[in-house]
């Protein structure tokens, strides 16, 4: 749309801005939709602004994205972030739900061991029962992930 004599502004596509007005409109954009959208970093706002190419609007130095792409551009990237996420949330069912569940049952029964008696010195204890009371009681942050996750998404669901 090439400006008029009362209308000082022209719209910009994506791919002609420079990079200086691409960064310009993209910080502008960002400041708008940050309050909407979870947290990306720069480097994520770059990739989701040149997947998009959204249209530009420039008045004389000032370069911002056009208000109608910049609604299509934010629902644009709610629907990505929300396809994205429902692709990489991981589903643990089956054994990898069952050996979590089994491993942080054995984490809470050797924390109970070691609170009961913390120098572990019954006669029967000897150095193995202790070595692995506490490699059991300090846990696993892989099983403790598939635990949390799991239970997020049932209640999440529920």
């Amino acid at each position: 749309m090439a400006p008029t004599s009362f209308d000082s502004t022209q719209l910009l596509a994506y791919a002609e801005a420079t990079p200086v007005e691409r960064m310009q409109a993209m910080t502008h954009a960002i400041e708008i939709l940050q309050l909407t959208l979870p947290p990306l970093s720069l480097k994520k706002w770059v990739k989701l602004f040149e997947q998009r190419a959204p249209m530009l609007w420039k008045a004389g130095k000032i370069v911002q994205v056009d208000l109608d792409a910049l609604d299509d551009f934010a629902n644009w990237v709610a629907q990505y972030l929300e396809e994205k996420n429902s692709v990489e949330t991981p589903s643990f069912e089956g054994e990898a739900y069952y050996l979590a569940r089994n491993l942080m049952y054995y984490q809470e029964l050797a924390q109970e061991v070691i609170e009961s008696n913390p120098t572990l010195n019954y006669a029967q204890t000897d150095y193995m029962v202790k070595s692995l009371l506490h490699r059991l009681a300090a846990g696993n942050s892989v099983a403790e992930q598939v635990e949390w996750t799991r239970n997020s998404l049932t209640q999440n669901q529920a």
